[in-house]
């Protein structure tokens, strides 16, 4: 008796599944969406710079489709959307890259999920960052098992390979550069001027110097290896916060925002966040290496935290002045660009705390 009902229920589910595959398959706006997210995707294959850059939107078709169509089509669009990016490295045998995308479907369901459950914008970015690191380090502790190293050895070669190739591509480019100013032929080895071919070699050797030495490249990716963490915690951070900027916006464009997202003007970094400014500033100022690591790490983290915060700061005073939108990019752009100016950013979502930029304290008070 059992059975047959868990074999009516397996029949009736996968039933249903086929049914709103096809669905999805013929609705031409699905479908759009999920070639839309594939193209992205590999646009960081085809273009090198700008395709790295156009590539971070790779979750949002299916973000926005999630959020909009239920449960059930979003997460058939990411199957499917996984199922044509997997034929395609399947045939090229890279399965690092199926498995990445994986990592941007899993970004899609948490988020879109966090939206549907009105979590606050914390909430909506973080748990899709805490769930793709989640997901980085069983990968990590996977890969390390398989090589039969620890994690932390593990990812140390990775790193330090990845620092190695970049400077063999360096030194490359730099010898190209110096063969393109080498002298045409070589009987031509004085000119007017009296500068020899040989005085000429020692010029562009000082334009252009040749690779880092060991020691140097030791302290480079020494420093990569301890900074890593945090740097990875802030990729995934900026991953989302982008998608989710993104997906806010064509949901306001749609109009069918969510309340509590309309005003991200009046948005504070968590109060409890400070205890962990003061927490990894003692552990920097500690004589010891490990300490050091974390306090730095933790740090880099809550600037960027700190930093969003800030930007709320500067977006809500640019509102209540009325500053044209034409400024106000320019504005963000210089912030983008000017590290000195992002640190100032910092700073005002971090004394926001006790100076109280936007006077929220006092207008909650009064109502």
């Amino acid at each position: 008796m059992w059975s047959g009902l868990g074999e009516t229920r397996v029949m009736s589910e996968d039933h249903e599944v086929r049914s709103t595959v096809g669905l999805v398959i013929r609705d031409p706006a699905l479908v759009l969406g999920i070639l839309a997210s594939v193209f992205l995707f590999f646009s960081m294959l085809l273009f090198p710079v700008f395709g790295i850059l156009v590539g971070l939107f790779t979750p949002l078709p299916l973000l926005y489709f999630y959020y909009q169509r239920g449960r059930t089509i979003g997460l058939v669009m990411i199957g499917l959307a996984t199922l044509v990016v997997g034929i395609i490295f399947f045939m090229d045998s890279n399965l690092a890259g199926g498995l990445m995308f994986l990592g941007y479907g899993l970004l899609v369901v948490v988020m879109a999920e966090s939206l549907r459950f009105s979590l606050p914008p914390e909430k909506v970015i973080g748990y899709p960052a805490a769930a793709l690191l989640g997901l980085g380090l069983a990968v990590l502790i996977v890969s390390s098992t398989f090589h039969g190293q620890s994690p932390w050895a593990y990812g140390q070669n990775v790193i330090k390979t990845h620092i190695e190739e970049t400077f063999r591509i360096y030194q490359d480019i730099l010898t190209a550069a110096q063969q393109s100013r080498a002298p045409l032929e070589s009987d031509q080895a004085e000119d007017r001027s009296g500068i020899t071919g040989e005085d000429e070699g020692r010029k562009i050797e000082a334009e252009f110097p040749s690779a880092a030495p060991d020691e140097e490249f030791g302290k480079l990716a020494s420093l990569f290896v301890r900074i890593f963490p945090g740097l990875m915690i802030i990729g995934v951070l900026l991953l989302a916060w982008i998608n989710f900027m993104a997906v806010r916006w064509l949901l306001a464009w749609k109009g069918v925002l969510p309340h509590h997202l309309a005003d991200l003007k009046k948005w504070k970094a968590p109060e409890v966040l400070i205890w962990g400014v003061i927490l990894f500033g003692f552990c920097v100022i500690l004589p010891i290496e490990a300490s050091r690591s974390i306090g730095l790490n933790g740090l880099m983290v809550l600037a960027l935290i700190y930093f969003f915060a800030g930007l709320s700061v500067v977006a809500y005073w640019f509102d209540l002045k009325a500053v044209p939108r034409f400024f106000r990019v320019i504005t963000y752009m210089i912030i983008a660009l000017q590290q000195y100016l992002g640190l100032i950013i910092v700073g005002l979502g971090l004394f926001d705390l006790w100076f109280d930029f936007r006077r929220l304290k006092k207008a909650q008070s009064n109502s």
